[in-house]
């Protein structure tokens, strides 16, 4: 049996709970790192937001999310037009990464996809990501390379 990588202080670790593997998050700003650290409390598996640890069921979660998004007046629901669900934060996450230009890769392994085809569903582009792309039509194309054909 493989022994488990020991983690290291910059990494957060995290057990998927759909196929139970066992991956390291980067580290994150401190006030955020100081938050998460907080709630797993030096767990190494189960979910962020585990009841059993946390007291606070997902329906709980799921309730306050509601509520938030009441008091921000953003549409809360898959039933509402345009309303905003507790996994729409999942797709702004790696909507926002790709924006900044963060190589698709990186974004499945922090997603949690083994399937690369998966995280593009997630990560969409910007408006502003497209505009960026078309005027790079105007930039020069720099010099063509003129490959000779190998004699046979």
């Amino acid at each position: 049996m493989e022994s488990e990588p020991a983690a290291k202080a910059d990494l957060l670790p995290h057990q998927s709970v759909r196929n139970r593997v066992l991956r390291h998050f980067p580290a994150v700003a401190l006030p955020v790192r100081a938050a998460l650290h907080k709630v797993i409390q030096d767990r190494t598996t189960g979910r962020v937001f585990d009841f059993g640890h946390t007291g606070v069921s997902a329906s709980t979660l799921r309730r306050g999310f509601s509520k938030a998004c009441e008091r921000a007046e953003i549409p809360f629901g898959q039933t509402v037009a345009a309303g905003m669900t507790w996994h729409d934060l999942r797709r702004t996450f790696a909507t926002e990464l790709r924006g900044r230009q963060v190589h698709e890769y990186d974004i499945s392994d922090l997603l949690g996809h083994t399937i690369q085809s998966v995280t593009g569903t997630y990560a969409r582009s910007t408006p502003e990501a497209l505009e960026d792309a078309v005027n790079k039509l105007a930039e020069p194309r720099g010099s063509v390379i003129r490959f000779k054909r190998k004699a046979g």
